[in-house]
């Protein structure tokens, strides 16, 4: 004779099987979720890299926080492109251990000494260790250059700090620092002079004629173009040291 079992039973065995069901499943994805909080608390989520490109005042804020005493004075010759305010630019624009009791020579010149890399290579080996200023203007009439860590000579590698960098008073004054995506900083081939690189684009690049030149965005200090287009003719171009 079949049995039948009362529903209030029924009932009561299957809330028993789903509770050691869940019991079962408890005990397997327990270990898992304690796992993942001890790994969550010993590896903290990675740290945000922040990228700083373009250092821009207004003038007026600028000239405000320029310490005039400290100025540096202009020796060697005459500038065809740097006035009272430019030279204000880059005097606040350079790293402080470097500004603060140096003056800047005039080493070379193309309105004086000509349009030659290798003239630039040989003035410049007077002074191998010095930090240059490499300013340009161009057919465009804009106004452009960079700070070197190291003087402008002739090299098989890459060289330089990431202290160099790259600005441009184009339409007003801005620096481009190292980003640190490489050390691409300066290469001096006979052929040609580069500040930045990365995936075939310079920063700054002058041909050995010292006539033409590029500046497209790069890796190395991710500016933008420093003039109004990528490839341009040099007017002008000075090279300044640093002297006490």
């Amino acid at each position: 004779m079949p049995m039948f079992t009362s529903l209030p039973v029924l009932r009561h065995i299957e809330a028993e099987v789903t509770r050691w069901q869940k019991i079962s499943l408890s005990a397997i994805t327990m270990p898992i979720r304690l796992w993942r909080r001890r790994k969550a608390r010993k590896e903290p989520p990675p740290a945000k890299i922040i990228h700083h490109s373009a250092v821009t005042l207004p003038e007026d804020e600028e000239d405000e926080t320029v310490d005039e005493a400290n100025m540096p004075e202009l020796v060697g010759g005459n500038s065809v492109i740097l006035n009272d305010q430019r030279l204000k630019d880059l005097y606040k624009a350079v790293p402080r251990q470097v500004s603060v009791g140096y003056n800047y020579e005039l080493v070379y010149a193309t309105h004086r000494d000509g349009f030659s890399l290798l003239n630039l290579y040989g003035k410049m080996a007077e002074f191998p260790e010095s930090p240059v200023w490499l300013l340009i203007r161009d057919n465009h009439r804009c106004l452009f250059g960079a700070y070197l860590s190291e003087s402008i000579k002739e090299s098989k590698n890459f060289y330089g700090s990431g202290y160099t960098f790259l600005f441009s008073w184009h339409p007003h004054f801005r620096h481009f620092h190292w980003q640190g995506d490489n050390d691409f900083y300066m290469n001096g081939q006979r052929e040609y002079f580069s500040v930045g690189s990365g995936d075939g684009q310079f920063g700054l690049w002058l041909d050995g004629d010292l006539y033409r030149g590029r500046s497209q965005e790069c890796k190395t200090f991710r500016n933008p173009v420093l003039t109004k287009e990528e490839d341009f003719c040099i007017v002008d171009l000075e090279v300044w040291r640093f002297t006490e």
